[in-house]
């Protein structure tokens, strides 16, 4: 998932209106959300790339999933092409366990039964699993803090320090390639574009002891504490959302996670070819044009029938 793809031309023909030939895609679904409390971090939704798919001309179903905005459902699936990419896992919390999906999300940072592994598994060819808490912290045998959710590029961070503090997981790092980087779309680090990174767990609930995990590259969301909110991860990146950590006394606001992102729908093909919309909700934009090639950017969610023509 994040070697970087040389860029290949592209070849086709129109028929009657329609185009056939080869296309470069990629798919990116929505993430999922954080855990709430005792947080673990929201899996990022799962990503198709491919750099040369043979298109026969028929329409098909394209979809932009949303990213989840509680830790009860997973991120929403992203479609094209006939493939489909898996929404990410939500973040566990308690000891609940936590959700599976295009990316798994982060075991929750409270473990009563002691060490089950209750992370959520990622899909082959799309994501990752989540990282592990780690209990017995300050004293608490059972309570501590928990792992990041998986990200398209890497397994979710696990949580880690001492009996007298530690940082929550951090999020699994995201995917780059060469229409990333083309197209300049994504969190860019170290001179790459990444999408769909996991989101980091929430921190422990005494002031000193405020560690919460990092959200992955490719615009996972940060964990929360008890004075500061979870972040949201990007839309249109298909990140996990960050945990949050309650304080013991804290109400229930004080729980609210991170949301995921909402995911994305990239297609390259000759220039002149046109994505047309025959039904449905999808919000489809004007094409970049680069080096004699038309890039379409479908990120606002929705769904419908599409083809190329």
């Amino acid at each position: 998932m994040s070697s970087v793809a040389s860029m290949m031309a592209l070849t086709g023909s129109l028929s009657g209106g329609d185009f056939s030939g080869l296309v470069e895609f990629m798919i990116i679904a929505g993430g999922g959300s954080g855990g709430r409390q005792h947080g673990g971090g929201g899996g990022a939704g799962g990503v198709i790339y491919n750099s040369s798919f043979s298109y026969t001309g028929e329409p098909f179903t394209l979809t932009v999933g949303a990213g989840a905005t509680n830790h009860t459902v997973n991120g929403g699936n992203s479609e094209a092409f006939g493939q489909t990419a898996l929404g990410g896992g939500s973040g566990g919390h308690s000891n609940f366990q936590a959700g599976s999906g295009g990316s798994g999300g982060g075991e929750g940072g409270y473990d009563a039964t002691g060490n089950a592994i209750r992370y959520g598994t990622g899909t082959s060819g799309q994501g990752n699993r989540g990282g592990r808490n780690r209990v017995g912290m300050n004293g608490h045998s059972t309570i501590g803090v928990g792992g990041g959710g998986g990200g398209a590029g890497g397994v979710g961070g696990n949580a880690g320090g001492s009996n007298t503090g530690g940082r929550a997981g951090n999020g699994g790092i995201g995917t780059t390639n060469s229409l990333l980087n083309t197209l300049q779309y994504g969190e860019l680090s170290n001179g790459n574009y990444y999408v769909a990174g996991g989101g980091g767990a929430g921190g422990w609930n005494g002031n000193q002891y405020r560690y919460e995990g990092f959200g992955g590259v490719g615009g996972g969301g940060n964990g929360g504490f008890h004075t500061t909110a979870a972040q949201n991860a990007t839309n249109g990146l298909g990140g996990g959302g960050g945990g949050r950590q309650a304080i013991t006394s804290g109400s229930s606001s004080d729980w609210d996670q991170g949301s995921g992102g909402s995911g994305a729908v990239l297609i390259r093909v000759p220039q002149g070819v046109a994505l047309v919309q025959n039904s449905g909700t999808l919000t489809i934009p004007s094409p970049v044009t680069i080096s004699g090639f038309d890039y379409f950017k479908v990120t606002v969610v929705g769904s419908g029938t599409v083809k190329l023509q």
